[in-house]
């Protein structure tokens, strides 16, 4: 029997994956902010063995403890835009405590972002950049878990646009329009596509690849792009349209509105990024790892009356 250890479990990626090797028959050790909180107490009702873990003020007798006899790890890393290095900080503690184990874990999978190290063909060359800090953080993750000669078997899933942030509270960072005036705002160009995976998903092949068997050479030294459907906004909100039941729009920001929203939506870089560069992904890679990869519209479906709610149409 594997036992994982997932690092920020409380997030809907790590949840995610922790979910999916609970459900496998394996073991899970969880390291979580709070164990009081909703996303730690249903995983321990799952069976996860809950770690207390401040990542600002890490316990390493704690962490040790939650490391004892695990095969592998999960590495999810939590952003602080005013100090990028911080994502860096938490993998190595994790993995240097991991390297001071007689029995290490072998495996290892790591969440990064879509086109890591793709990114600087078209990212701007001025380090203080948005883009150019947040990529840099994430190719530092990268090659941190190839520098450890214990990690045999490591993976790495770039994960594109994720399905959740469509919902509650992701939209806030993303869409902060969408619960009052029922309208995707953003500052793509129309017939943008942009590459959709379900969080669901990522927590399938995850799992997959930290519960596989040594000699299983789908995941061992691989990475990949996570990316399914590449779906337009007018796309989008079609999909949510049909699923909740009430029409959502779109709304394409001007100029002076893109550079109003900067205050509010910093995450709209990306849709600017989207104007210039082809982000789309081929999902071809994917097949044969064992996961039905699922639509937008199937994930709605999956979270319709939360997505009702969040958007005033309940009952």
């Amino acid at each position: 029997m594997s036992t994982i250890l997932v690092a920020l479990a409380s997030s809907a990626q790590s949840s995610s994956v922790a979910r999916y090797i609970l459900a496998s028959g394996q073991k899970v050790h969880a390291l979580v902010r709070d164990p009081s909180a909703r996303v730690p107490l249903d995983l321990a009702e799952k069976g996860a063995t809950l770690f207390p873990y401040d990542y600002n003020n890490p316990d390493l007798s704690v962490l040790k403890k939650a490391l004892q006899g695990t095969t592998g790890i999960f590495l999810n890393t939590y952003i602080e835009p005013s100090n990028p290095s911080a994502q860096l900080t938490q993998v190595q503690t994790i993995l240097q405590t991991a390297a001071t184990l007689p029995n290490p874990p072998k495996a290892v999978v790591l969440s990064t972002a879509f086109f890591t190290g793709k990114h600087e063909e078209w990212s701007n060359e001025d380090p203080n950049y948005i883009l150019s800090r947040y990529y840099a953080a994430k190719v530092c993750l990268e090659n941190e878990i190839l520098s450890y000669d214990f990690l045999t078997r490591w993976t790495i899933l770039r994960p594109a646009w994720l399905m959740y942030n469509y919902m509650p509270p992701y939209h806030n960072y993303h869409f902060p329009e969408l619960p009052s005036q029922r309208e995707l705002v953003c500052a793509y160009k129309p017939g943008t596509r942009i590459p959709h995976f379900s969080p669901d998903d990522l927590g399938a092949i995850a799992a997959a690849a930290l519960t596989a068997a040594e000699d299983d050479e789908r995941f061992a030294r691989k990475i990949f792009e996570l990316g399914y459907e590449n779906l337009t906004i007018e796309e989008a909100a079609r999909i949510l349209s049909k699923v909740v039941g009430t029409e959502i729009g779109v709304k394409y920001r001007s100029e002076a509105e893109v550079k109003e929203a900067e205050k509010i939506v910093p995450t709209q870089i990306f849709h600017i990024w989207s104007r210039d560069h082809d982000l789309t992904i081929d999902p071809t890679p994917l097949q044969g790892l064992g996961v039905k990869l699922t639509t937008l519209e199937e994930y709605f479906e999956k979270n319709k009356e939360v997505m009702r709610q969040s958007l005033g149409l309940e009952g």
